[in-house]
């Protein structure tokens, strides 16, 4: 019975999601980054940010005896996680856009407008896990394998407040899945355009893609290390494609920096897989 509750329950989200998407992508219904009940203001940025952090923290709890943490040790991981990933991410879009930010100091802390590089984000939670594991003394690429899966699976979830700002959409675009962008949002000299590419959900599903991997290599008996090394391959690779279709990228001379970055991503996964399997007599990192 349960099972017939659970397909019931996705049946009814899938739709609704398709109907939302459809709504807002056609332009009958123009979302706003914030939204009032009575007295209270919900930053719809803010609010995935959390909502992608809490159902993280749901996974590295449920999996945390994996690498040999109490429940408290691996709250106390994603809270660290969390805050050094907000530093390093927050940074990251600083430093790419300091131009801006050089003027308009106090917007550096506004991160509910939006505004956060995850390659920044990840070397701020490498900070944070490699710190923890020295202070608790438990295994880096333990740990890092059980925070690959709850990453990808933020990640996922957290680019949908691109869609609510209007921002990091792609080229303008007349394929069936074409976002309505409202004029205000418009990027000056595609003000005649309405419809881009929705780059948010290319990436998110391709999040999702990478999380249900990363979930079915979690539950095999792998060497430590693994599942954190796939997670940095197949992001990567998805970044960089999506990267070609958004519009004002950042540059590093003539290339396109977080292409660059996403290349250095997959180097080290690749790397990491490569030492890995040439190690002998290396115990498996899942019971």
């Amino acid at each position: 019975m349960r099972k017939v509750w659970v397909t019931i329950f996705s049946f009814l989200a899938v739709g609704g999601l398709v109907w939302f998407l459809s709504e807002v992508f056609s332009g009958r219904l123009l979302l706003s980054a914030d939204y009032y009940f009575g007295f209270l203001k919900i930053h719809m940025y803010s609010w995935l940010l959390f909502a992608a952090t809490f159902t993280g923290l749901l996974w590295v709890i449920r999996k945390a005896q994996v690498a040999g943490l109490s429940q408290v040790e691996a709250e106390n991981l994603v809270l660290l996680v969390v805050v050094f990933g907000l530093i390093g991410a927050r940074l990251h879009h600083v430093l790419t856009a300091f131009e801006y930010y050089k003027v308009h100091l106090w917007d550096i802390f506004f991160i509910w407008r939006g505004g956060l590089g995850i390659f920044g984000g990840i070397l701020g939670g490498l900070v944070a896990t490699y710190a923890f594991s020295k202070a608790k003394k438990k295994k880096f690429t333990l740990l890092l394998d059980l925070l690959a899966p709850a990453a990808i699976l933020g990640q996922s979830i957290g680019r949908w407040g691109n869609l609510f700002n209007y921002e990091l959409y792609g080229r303008p675009t007349e394929i069936f899945v074409k976002m309505f962008v409202p004029e205000y949002a418009r990027i000056s000299g595609y003000r005649n355009f309405e419809f881009f590419h929705p780059t948010f959900l290319y990436e998110s599903a391709w999040n999702f893609f990478v999380f249900l991997i990363l979930w079915k290599l979690f539950k095999k008996q792998m060497r430590p290390g693994t599942v954190f090394a796939w997670y940095l391959v197949l992001y990567a690779i998805g970044r960089y494609y999506i990267e070609t279709l958004k519009l004002q990228p950042t540059m590093a001379g003539s290339y396109l920096l977080n292409q660059i970055l996403s290349l250095a991503l997959m180097g080290i996964g690749a790397m990491i897989l490569i030492g890995l399997n040439k190690v002998s007599g290396f115990p498996p990192a899942f019971r």
